[in-house]
């Protein structure tokens, strides 16, 4: 059978007080249960949360964090002060009485006592591998097997750590088994033993999941970004083990994902752009002309036969069909015309179609040659040369791929032969949360969030990913601020408190120079106090250069930014403005660690690609691109700074450098990101002329063409003020 109703009953909580849903100083009672949907949220669907106490503040809160589920407090235990067992069996009484029976699956959330050690909590969750947590508590503490009649949850899943009502002396245990850190306010606890009294079990749903999150003292901004983190991680551990071992809950968790619109997790957006025709006004510039309505009609079955033919992993992209596109404009075959703010994605820094580029391309069809694997070629020999004469001085060689994931893993498989060479115990890469290296295994193994790494149904014990450190956590709107330079010692110390021995088993940094979705750029004394550490422990650093490299940010590369030198970087997208182009670029004594043969690819550099990639690197040199991409990025965030201050509810951040920008929207009226108001954007500005990138999230990012002239880049600003204001109107604000 499948899943058919869950419910989440909340105990009372005495003493608990409301904090306002902005403030992150989280130590009441409340938001830790809200906190506590959100990690159930996360393994089941929750049909509905019982309370026995006012459900007000706890939704506005778990709202907040992306927990929408509906409370249900009724009269009969709205006095109910009772915990654990006894009000989960008054709560299921009233169930069988108002509700004809008793749901499948039953998760009990509650608050715990704050601990002040989010690296105990981190490794044991990491080496929690089955419904008993005990054991990997047990062996951080030495702590003895708790008494056999605490461990009788018939047909079950008990998960609890941290209680705060739990004492020593239930257990028998000395006192001195628990560290000072947990006494006498928070007692490392193994098993929830209050929900099982005199070895008797719950009896009723068929599944019990008690969650309890775990919780640090959030006094300080990284605190709660790491409490995010660690929920999110706990939740998808807690699905993941219900679906190995109850075919019921995975039984029930197949038939919801099969219901119309109910994708996996790795989805664009939740807004849908129409394919239904809608009449939209005409617009004729000299750098747009906007003729039809939108999506076209004419070309549906165009659309409709991609939708037919491609996974649908491929859409979720603004309904246009590209005809051609020249230097910064693109056009359809029926008569519209886009001023291009997408560079495709980051990928025609010289414009679409150069002049010069096309004509290296056409030079070298004409000679007949496509393709040649790794057979050597005057043109790919020209091209390296050039590149690495081009690029700063540190980089002595270049490996030529097609793709920039293919970069990546290229990149991993080097720093993990430069750490057996210098006999490092482990290949450990430390990468970032949120990052986005690409969609092979290895790429997505560095980043990304626990949600898009479920595929991969393995995570590599040697890649450590650390919370990035966002402006809006290391400024946590109450005057306080976190240097960069301190935010990375705390990282360092926390990776420490999980047994990274960083001399001994780390042999790389590898991170995007921005964080892609938002332009978000590191702290420079982050990155500076990063690669001080690097070299004093022997570690590599590389920067993942695929969408800021080749001028986008006002620089040759993004990195240089932060005034560093890596000693590897990817690169991608701008290398060639046109063709599929990757590289690795380091020192030589790093570049030649493979042996010969061992590392290569089919379209390793392709004449074609390399006869662009020249080309594009003469028409950077000749029309100066990256002090054009400086000076055109100055008007730029000039101009997005006018529209953020007239919007400025709206827009939280406005991110980036150079010729790279992203607006940061969220809703007023609850604080929450709003990625519905970005795509609305998005698709008046297609229906207005003008292209953006779409990310799918709460961001709106511009890339256009570092060949844009001033007046059609003021002008596609205008137009995106335009549509901010129709959008923001439209929905009351």
């Amino acid at each position: 059978m499948g899943l058919q109703k869950v419910f989440a009953i909340i105990p009372a909580r005495s003493g608990s007080k409301g904090v306002p849903k902005k403030n992150i100083e989280l130590l009441g009672g409340y938001p830790l249960i809200a906190f506590s949907i959100v990690a159930a949220k996360l393994c089941s669907e929750i049909e509905r949360v019982i309370v026995s106490t006012d459900s007000s503040e706890i939704a506005e809160i778990a709202g907040y964090y992306g927990a929408e589920v509906p409370f249900l407090r009724p009269p009969e235990l709205a006095q109910d002060t009772s915990m654990d067992i006894d009000f989960i069996q008054h709560a299921l009484g009233w169930l069988e009485s108002h509700e004809g029976g008793q749901p499948d699956f039953l998760v009990q959330l509650r608050p715990t006592t704050p601990l002040r050690d989010p690296g105990l909590i981190n490794t044991a969750i990491r080496s929690m591998s089955s419904h008993d947590a005990a054991t990997s508590l047990r062996s951080v503490h030495g702590l003895p097997e708790p008494p056999q009649k605490m461990m009788g949850i018939r047909d079950g899943f008990l998960v609890g750590l941290f209680p705060d009502d739990m004492r020593p002396e239930y257990y028998n245990l000395p006192r001195q088994a628990f560290p000072p850190a947990y006494h006498p306010n928070g007692y490392v606890d193994i098993v929830k033993t209050s929900l099982v009294r005199g070895g008797n079990s719950l009896h009723g749903p068929r599944i019990l999941a008690f969650i309890t999150p775990v919780a640090v003292e959030v006094d300080r901004p990284e605190d709660f970004e790491y409490l995010r983190y660690l929920i999110e991680k706990w939740g998808h551990l807690l699905h993941k083990h219900l679906k190995a071992n109850f075919p019921a809950y995975r039984a029930g968790r197949q038939e919801q994902t099969a219901k119309p619109g109910r994708g996996k997790k790795e989805v664009m957006s939740g807004y849908q752009f129409s394919h239904q025709a809608v009449e939209v006004p005409k617009a004729w510039t000299k750098f747009r002309q906007i003729n039809t309505p939108f999506p076209v009609p004419e070309s549906l079955p165009i659309l409709e036969d991609l939708v037919r033919y491609e996974p649908r992993a491929m859409h979720g992209q603004l309904p246009v069909v590209w005809d051609r596109a020249e230097d910064f404009q693109v056009w359809d075959r029926f008569g519209n015309c886009w001023i291009d703010f997408t560079s495709t994605i980051f990928v025609a820094n010289a414009g679409h179609a150069n002049p010069s580029v096309r004509k290296a391309i056409q030079q070298m069809l004409d000679k007949n040659l496509l393709h040649s694997y790794t057979f050597a070629t005057e043109i790919r020999a020209k091209y390296l040369r050039k590149l690495i004469e081009f690029t700063p001085a540190q980089f002595e060689k270049a490996f030529l791929l097609s793709s920039g994931t293919e970069a990546t893993e290229c990149a991993i498989k080097l720093m993990r032969l430069y750490g057996h060479a210098a006999e490092k115990q482990k290949g450990g890469i430390i990468s970032f949360e949120d990052s986005m290296h690409g969609r092979t295994m290895g790429a997505q193994m560095l980043g990304g969030t626990a949600a898009q790494r479920e595929w991969l149904g393995y995570e590599d014990p040697n890649i450590h990913r650390i919370p990035f450190p966002y402006p809006w956590v290391l400024h946590n709107g109450n005057g306080q601020f976190l240097a960069g330079q301190q935010k990375f010692q705390r990282d360092v110390e926390e990776l420490r408190s999980q047994g990274v021995d960083f001399e001994r088993d780390i042999c790389g940094f590898f991170m995007e120079s921005y964080i892609g979705w938002g332009a978000v750029f590191y702290p420079k004394d982050y990155i500076q106090a990063l690669a001080e550490f690097a070299r004093a422990n022997d570690i590599l650093v590389a920067f993942d250069e695929i969408q800021g490299g080749f001028g986008r940010t006002g620089k040759l590369f993004a990195y240089q930014h932060y005034e560093v030198e890596p000693d590897l970087i990817c690169c991608g997208k701008g290398m060639s403005s046109s063709l599929p182009l990757s590289a690795v670029l380091g020192r030589a004594s790093i570049m030649n660690l493979p042996d010969v043969g061992s590392m290569s690819s089919t379209h390793s550099a392709n004449p074609l690609s390399c006869a662009a990639g020249l080309a594009n690197i003469e028409v950077i040199e000749l029309q100066n691109l990256v002090s054009e991409s400086e000076r055109k990025g100055e008007i730029l965030f000039s101009r997005l700074g006018e529209v953020q201050r007239q919007f400025r509810e709206r827009i939280s951040y406005v991110l980036g450098k150079g010729l790279l920008a992203a607006l940061i929207l969220v809703d007023p009226a609850t604080g929450q990101p709003d990625a519905e108001m970005a795509s609305k954007i998005c698709e008046r500005a297609m229906q207005k002329g003008l292209l953006v990138v779409h990310t799918g999230r709460e961001s709106i990012k511009l890339g256009p063409p570092l060949t844009i002239p001033d007046a059609a880049m003021l002008e596609g600003l205008d137009v995106l003020a335009e549509c901010i204001e129709e959008i923001v109107t439209s929905k009351g604000a």
